[in-house]
């Protein structure tokens, strides 16, 4: 019996999710006193069936965030999606190929 091949999308900056650090940024910095578990808690009354768990998983960037999911989250935090999806929280300085050729040359 031959094995099928997993065909997986490349995860930019390591993570399945853009959204998850700017959850968790949001979250502890603008509302200190909100846990995973109360975001949690919050999601459930708006009929999203969540647990602590899954945000920490967000926010680690372990598991996709559906647009249902990420709209409640923006409410909730009082933020927009737009904010959420900012990418500027992965914005780390990486080595360029120019950079690599110029090394390798030198």
């Amino acid at each position: 019996m031959q094995k099928k091949s997993k065909i997986t999308m490349p995860k930019k900056y390591n993570r399945v999710n853009i959204a998850g650090l700017n959850i968790k940024r949001i979250r502890t910095e603008r509302f200190p006193n909100l846990s995973q578990n109360g975001l949690a808690a919050k999601l459930q009354l708006q009929g999203i069936a969540i647990t602590k768990n899954t945000i920490q998983r967000m926010e680690a960037g372990l598991c996709g965030i559906n647009d249902i999911q990420l709209v409640a989250i923006a409410q909730i935090l009082k933020t927009s999606v737009t904010e959420l999806l900012d990418e500027s929280a992965y914005q780390v300085e990486f080595a360029t190929q120019t950079d690599f050729e110029v090394n390798v040359a030198e």
